[in-house]
């Protein structure tokens, strides 16, 4: 009611709510606007005006479920707002926390649209600085800069009106509890349970947490990890049968109050970019199955980083994200997860896409916004296994095409192409998902992906045994098939003299046969060839022809023949010299 008095406007009406305009009986409403807007004609030397609060409720998306009432109301306030029957000299002002519920059409007609969103950083902590005076004056009660900026960070996406009453519980905890212990400073975990108390009151959610929650669970595991001690269990609901918590490995505080803040400070070092005037907006990659973060700035003149270490869960991923947007100066985050849609009652996928669309928008609005796209929860993941003789292999799909489809263009326009500073962070634990958002959206691989590409393909190599001649891979000898066929004697002619025997190795039996050509053949018979002088050999351990697979097996290689692998110990040519000697003697015998 104070901006028409401050701009020289007469306002024709006190200011009115929607509801107050709606009347039950038909044609009521259509009148009572005409009444309103002809009072302007009356002062036509005046610019008069007329403010409604929640205008969605007189305005609304027009479809097949609208009721005719509400279109004749609708089509009446058309007419008044540059239609056929508007008024010149009046300005109709209007408000509403619902835009994407509103008529197309009445939208294109107002004039100017302005947009007031949920207060950045700088604006929370002079909002929140408010409570210094009161708690010293009252309490004696001084907040540090430290509480300061937990409370700055722990209230992001917080209103003006849920900061104001943050404010308030802060205040009046401080008079009624501190003053009565004669206490003269708040522990941390006093001012989280005030701000997620907050946050359940107005709504402000992350997914299903809140970020003083987070705050809280991660100091309870960084309590746990430090005693040694595992959280004492929770009596068990009736009927419901008590499962023991997985132990929590002992580290210090300190340990890991380092480890967080390195994970913190990891993703504003990465920032640390050339002071261009340009705005700084890209890509978060976070991949919670290898560990890492990967940064992806859009200007190509900064600097791609890849930073190991990250964080593990997705409770660590919110905390780091806040610190980072209140690095950033962020003054909204939004959370793109299956939490939401269930929030909003989005159970198909024209609603869910429409909750999404919303959201999205908001955050264009801003001009420095954080989304974080959990594509596990949003996208999901469908496994096939197949069991066949090759064995048991795995394939993976996604689960919902449409969201993944809608996410991924999301992710695409603001990240890399939008002209304010939108970051958009992308979070992920499955592994086929991680490469199919680095294909889908051109990002550099990590060196750990790098390295297990060309793992990868050193297996699938086609490669000689030096053993057995035939063509192999790693990736069979990997699965611990036994398919090289060797043998462990030397071959000799059993067609000759018991007294020429000669062992010879296999891998010289070639040069052997042309060096010694056959002796015994008759006046004008034919030379035999190669092939068939060396069929002639058999194998002293298993008295089978050249040629034979084999009578031992091992795994293939390369680069070395038996001797050299060890296939052929010491003991076991002995026993094949022995057994040589007997098969002579037998012969000759």
């Amino acid at each position: 009611d104070k901006l028409p008095k401050r701009v020289g406007f007469t306002a024709v009406a006190p200011p009115l709510a929607s509801a107050e305009v709606n009347r039950s009986l038909v044609g009521q409403t259509e009148q009572l606007l005409l009444d309103l807007c002809q009072r302007a004609r009356k002062f036509p030397h005046l610019i008069c005006s007329i403010s409604v609060d929640e205008i969605d409720g007189l305005a609304p998306k027009r479809d097949e479920k609208s009721s005719q009432s509400k279109n004749d109301a609708l089509s009446v306030l058309l007419s008044l707002v540059g239609g056929i029957k508007d008024v010149p000299n009046l300005v109709f002002m209007a408000s509403t926390n619902r835009r994407n519920m509103m008529d197309e059409a009445f939208l294109r007609r107002l004039t100017a649209q302005f947009f007031v969103g949920r207060p950045g950083p700088d604006g929370r902590k002079s909002i929140i600085g408010r409570a210094q005076g009161s708690l010293e004056k009252e309490a004696g009660v001084k907040l540090t800069s430290e509480e300061v900026q937990d409370l700055v960070t722990w209230t992001m996406n917080f209103s003006g009106a849920a900061l104001k009453t943050l404010v308030s519980n802060v205040i009046t905890y401080g008079v009624t509890r501190l003053r009565l212990v004669q206490r003269k400073a708040f522990a941390r975990e006093e001012l989280a349970d005030l701000a997620d108390l907050v946050s359940k009151q107005y709504r402000v959610a992350f997914g299903s947490l809140s970020l003083p929650s987070v705050f809280r669970e991660l100091e309870l595991r960084n309590a746990v990890g430090a005693s040694g001690a595992s959280p004492s269990p929770s009596p068990p609901a009736k009927g419901k049968t008590a499962v023991a918590a997985p132990a929590v490995p002992s580290r210090s505080p300190e340990d890991l109050r380092r480890s967080e803040l390195t994970k913190i400070e990891l993703i504003p070092d990465a920032m640390d970019v050339l002071h261009a005037p340009e705005v700084f907006t890209g890509l978060i990659f976070i991949n919670l199955h290898e560990k890492t973060v990967v940064v992806q700035a859009k200007d190509p003149r900064r600097l791609d980083r890849e930073i190991p270490n990250g964080p593990e869960k997705f409770e660590e991923v919110l905390m780091v994200m806040a610190r980072f947007a209140h690095s950033q100066g962020v003054a909204m985050m939004q959370v793109l997860d299956l939490q939401l849609l269930l929030t909003n009652a989005a159970f198909d996928d024209n609603k869910a896409i429409e909750v999404l669309q919303d959201k999205m928008d908001e955050c264009k609005e801003y001009s420095r916004s954080l989304v974080i796209v959990d594509y596990d929860s949003l996208v999901g993941v469908s496994s096939n296994v197949t069991n066949s003789s090759a064995g048991v292999s795995s394939s993976y799909s996604v689960t919902n095409t449409k969201m993944e489809q809608l996410a991924t263009k999301f992710v695409r326009d603001h990240a890399l192409s939008s002209s304010k500073q939108c970051w958009v962070a992308v979070v992920t634990k499955h592994s086929f998902l991680v490469q199919k958002i680095q294909k889908d959206l051109t990002m550099k691989k990590t060196r750990e992906q790098i390295r297990e590409e060309k793992e990868k393909e050193q297996m699938s190599k086609v490669q000689l045994c030096s053993v057995c001649s035939s063509n192999f891979t790693e990736e069979e000898n990997s699965k611990g098939s036994l398919s090289c066929s060797y043998h462990e004697g030397d071959l000799f002619d059993p067609t000759l003299h018991p007294d020429l025997w000669v062992p010879v190795k296999p891998d010289q039996l070639t040069s052997w046969v042309l060096k010694h050509p056959p002796t015994d053949l008759a006046p004008g018979s034919p030379r035999p060839g190669l092939q068939e002088l060396k069929a002639k050999y058999i194998y002293i351990c298993c008295e089978n022809p050249f040629g034979h697979p084999g009578c031992r097996k091992t795994v293939h290689s390369t680069g070395k023949g038996l001797d050299d692998l060890g296939l052929i110990p010491p003991a076991v040519r002995l026993k094949m010299g022995e057994k040589f000697k007997r098969l002579r003697a037998e012969c000759s015998f």
